[in-house]
């Protein structure tokens, strides 16, 4: 009559850790990273062009880079 104890079986995953729910929050977001990526690249762009007078070069590298992070995040 004795009845075998057994361990109960977790439903759920176990808690990750804090770097990866950074990671998945971040993936989650990913529009809202690219929107904040794209305004602080436009911004920059602008103060290079206009406020230091920079290069040409210069001061499209940022559009440059706003362009390949969308494309790749795509």
């Amino acid at each position: 009559m004795s009845q075998a104890i057994t361990a109960a079986k977790l439903r759920h995953q176990p808690p990750r850790g804090r770097f990866w729910e950074s990671v998945v929050i971040l993936h989650l977001r990913r529009t809202t990273i690219i929107a904040l990526f794209s305004a602080v690249a436009i911004v920059a762009h602008l103060a290079l062009r206009f406020g230091f007078r920079a290069a040409l070069g210069i001061y499209q590298i940022r559009l440059l880079a706003t362009f390949v992070f969308w494309r790749n995040s795509s």
